[in-house]
């Protein structure tokens, strides 16, 4: 898929004019031994800018890669996942800001008539601006189906460096 979007179409110079787009590419396939694979490859990017402030303008490009790799094993469902997150973003005026997160996790789900449990640990490291960080994330969960009812509950702990590492685009 492909997505390209842009504001400010009068090039009104008072207005911020905003640009983005995201190209996401994927496929999965059966493999011998009941292995399933799926991969996805995403490249996003935007710019923003102030005609009547140019130290406001910035420019940000991220990419990701996704691979999983998964297999039923009696009532077990096992998932390995590996991320590569890249994150840039340029402040025009102003330093740079590059990140590099990368990722894997293991994931259980065994499943045994109505109830359900779950778990996952992942290993992370992020880099950037010259320091490396390092953790581990660990998540479970158990649900209950009862006729039109279900009861679940979850838990997470740890330092999750990918939901934390992810910046968002500051309006100027």
């Amino acid at each position: 898929s492909a997505v390209h979007s842009t504001n400010n179409l009068e090039n009104d110079p008072f207005l911020p004019s905003l640009a983005a787009y995201d190209v996401t590419a994927g496929a999965s396939a059966t493999l011998p031994g009941k292995l399933s694979f799926s991969g996805q490859y995403s490249k996003l990017g935007l710019v923003g800018q102030q005609a009547t402030d140019p130290t406001q303008n910035q420019k940000q490009n991220d990419s990701q890669t996704l691979a999983s790799l998964s297999r039923v094993l009696a009532k077990h469902n096992l998932t390995l996942l590996v991320r590569d997150l890249s994150l840039s973003n340029t402040a025009f005026g102003q330093n740079s800001f590059r990140q590099k997160q990368r990722s894997a996790e293991l994931q259980d789900i065994v499943q045994y008539g109505r109830f359900g449990f779950g778990g996952a640990v992942r290993m992370q490291q992020q880099s950037g601006a010259g320091q490396l960080a390092n953790s581990v994330f660990v998540r479970g969960n158990a649900q209950i189906r009862l006729r039109r009812v279900s009861v679940y509950g979850q838990f997470e702990i740890g330092n999750d460096l990918v939901k934390r590492g992810v910046h968002l685009y500051r309006h100027p």
